[in-house]
């Protein structure tokens, strides 16, 4: 039972630590979402929910 919390804390410090780059990302500006995905991991329509949680425009 122990080895599945652990499993659980290392994945959710995992998703922390790529919402925390991608926000850095989006705050730049100078990224599109599909790139920003491409280097977190994360997916296009979890980089626009987070966009949109942080009220960041849609780069051009």
């Amino acid at each position: 039972m122990g080895g599945k919390v652990l499993n659980y804390e290392a994945k959710d410090i995992l998703n922390q630590g790529k919402r925390e780059v991608a926000e850095e990302f989006l705050k730049l500006g100078k990224n599109s979402f599909e790139e920003i995905a491409q280097c977190t991991g994360m997916t296009v329509s979890e980089i626009e929910a987070l966009a949109e949680k942080l009220g960041v425009a849609v780069p051009v």
